[in-house]
This record gives C-alpha cells, structure tokens and sequence, in this order.
C-alpha cells in the first residue's frame, strides 16, 4: 500500500465524527433531505427514501447512525418506519449552520465572478 491508501485506511478504521457522518457515498443526499426539511418534520423512512434517492438498505443503516447521533428519533412499533428530526439536535444545529454559511460563501464567490 503506498501512502495515501494507507491514510484513507487509517480514517476508514478510526473515523472522527465528520468522517463516520458523511463516509457513506449517499450522506450529502439523505442530510440535504433532512436539513431542507421544515422544523419539527417527520415522516416515513420510505418518503425519505424517495425524497434522497437512496435505495433501502443504504438508508436503513444510515439512519441508524443519524439516530445514534441524535439528529433523527425513528419509531419502529407503527405499521410504517417512521422518523422525526430532532430540532433540539446540537448536531443538526451545527449542519444547518455550516450549510448556511457554504451556501453564503458560494453565493459570494459566484458574484465576485461576474
């Protein structure tokens, strides 16, 4: 293994929060879904599937982990799987914010542009 291989190793066997939050290849898709939600929103696992695109069995375990980390609270005892976004999430208060500040500084550099 040369290097590089060997850094994306290390981060794949001991990921930081960031990391293990956004490794799987479909996160951007499924926390684009969540953040563009309206406050306090809930729904069934199979509407988030189709609103991110993310076939079931990526998103089953995703979830999981987005509960683990208190941005989504699911209830399995219903007919359907559902969730609701933890608005008092410290989490997704920090998403929110970063996404915010991404999309400012976008905007801005796309104007200086023209």
């Amino acid at each position: 293994m040369d290097y590089l291989e060997d850094q994306r190793q290390l981060h794949r066997n001991y990921p930081t929060g960031l990391f293990s939050l956004l490794e799987p290849d479909y996160a951007e898709y499924v926390l684009s879904s969540i953040i563009e939600s309206p406050p306090n929103h809930s729904g069934t696992v199979d509407n988030l599937q189709r609103r991110s695109g993310v076939p079931s069995p990526h998103l089953e375990s995703y979830l999981e982990h987005l509960e683990t980390v208190g941005i989504i609270e699911r209830d399995r005892t219903g007919e359907d799987d559902t969730y609701e976004i933890q608005d008092d999430s410290e989490v997704l208060d920090l998403l929110v914010e970063l996404n915010s500040a991404l999309n400012a500084t976008l905007s801005e550099s796309a104007t200086s542009i023209k």
